[in-house]
């Protein structure tokens, strides 16, 4: 994956007009937590949910990330060097899954999405892709529109 995007942000294979992708068809979401575990003295639960809105915990909520994405994070650190799996890469695989949900929640229905805008022409699409208000002391000071 990582060699096939190097492939593309270099220009490799030309001016990327339009990708094509699928997803499954129907309801894709997981299963809702539902059982109540107890927060471990080590977390600080209102920290790592952040602004989300306010969940149960339940272990399997959250995921540690590997050894070697840890080890990866720490050697970038020192040398200031990007991880190896960038940020933008991230972000962009994650906007990518998400509008595929987004496409699943619409019938199926094709999405156009602008990068650089990070919006959609269809008003359906951007609705789905706003976050929901924020919580407490997380309140945003800017709201989006």
């Amino acid at each position: 994956m990582r060699l096939a995007a190097q492939a593309v942000l270099n220009g490799r294979i030309g001016k990327l007009r339009k990708i094509h992708t699928s997803v499954p068809a129907g309801d894709v979401t997981a299963p809702p937590v539902t059982n109540v575990d107890p927060i471990p003295k080590e977390l600080n639960y209102d920290l790592w949910l952040g602004p989300c809105p306010d969940e149960p915990y339940n272990q399997r909520r959250v995921q540690q990330p590997s050894w070697g994405d840890k080890e990866d994070f720490i050697r970038c650190v020192k040398s200031r060097q990007r991880t190896m799996q960038d940020v933008e890469y991230g972000h962009r695989t994650c906007s990518l899954c998400q509008l595929g949900h987004i496409s699943v929640k619409l019938g199926g229905r094709e999405i156009t999405w602008d990068p650089a805008k990070e919006q959609s022409p269809d008003p359906d699409v951007n609705r789905l892709t706003r976050r929901p208000e924020w919580r407490g002391h997380w309140l945003d000071e800017h709201p989006r529109a």
